[in-house]
């Protein structure tokens, strides 16, 4: 095994740990487990811009308000300036939260290779089914923000505990994996036990582009104590 890659979160030792983070389900989910199982609060998240079209880019003051709502500072850079980046905050472990992606894997393994970081993957080699449904019964909530045409009848869905069964028989129906893996839809986290209030939608601008269908939410508001 690579001196710098581990899969499993008790091998993690850290001094200044950066979760990548997107405001998406899969990242949240690998959040909520740092904090509530293994007692590990990220110093950081890591939000990098990709170079190309990404409806979290379009959604980014939504990551800012998680930053605030989780109480940990956020920091945004892009695939050019990465590498600056993690060097900057003195980085010394990276968790992600990659399943299947293994171009994606071997891209941060070569990173943190390079600058001598620790990168730990979860979730990787998961049965995207189950992470969906163990997402889901820790009581994350998240809207579908984006998704391809064949399945569009899910935009603009909050899937929770309550709305999880008729969600799966619909991504069955279009068969596109379970969590989107591939990028056949995207996802922001509403709620869960770890942030301090809950993000309401009250609107957003939905837009059609070539095979798929997205939302840019224009307002909302911050419910709860």
């Amino acid at each position: 095994m690579n001196k710098h890659y581990v899969n499993k979160l008790h091998f993690l030792i850290t001094t200044m740990l950066a979760l990548f983070y997107s405001g998406g389900k899969d990242s949240h989910f690998v959040l909520c487990k740092l904090v509530n199982e293994y007692g590990i609060k990220p110093d950081y998240l890591l939000y990098v811009k990709p170079s190309r079209f990404s409806i979290h880019e379009l959604n980014e003051h939504l990551i800012v308000i998680h930053s605030k709502l989780l109480n940990i500072p956020l920091i945004t850079t892009n695939i050019k300036d990465m590498e600056k980046t993690l060097i900057k905050y003195n980085i010394t472990d990276i968790v992600a939260a990659d399943v299947l992606i293994e171009d994606h894997v071997n891209w941060l393994i070569k990173i943190c290779e390079k600058l001598r970081i620790n990168l730990v993957e979860p979730l990787l080699n998961y049965d995207t089914f189950s992470v969906l449904r163990n997402c889901v019964l820790s009581d994350i909530e998240f809207i579908i923000i984006d998704i391809v045409n064949s399945c569009k009848s899910l935009l603009g869905v909050t899937v929770s505990k309550n709305t999880i069964d008729k969600v799966i028989e619909q991504l069955s129906n279009c068969e596109i994996d379970w969590i989107g893996e591939f990028g056949e839809y995207h996802t922001l986290v509403l709620k869960s036990q770890i942030m301090k209030k809950r993000i309401e939608i009250l609107n957003y601008k939905k837009y059609c582009v070539r095979d798929r269908t997205f939302i840019v939410i224009t307002q909302f508001k911050l419910v709860g104590p």
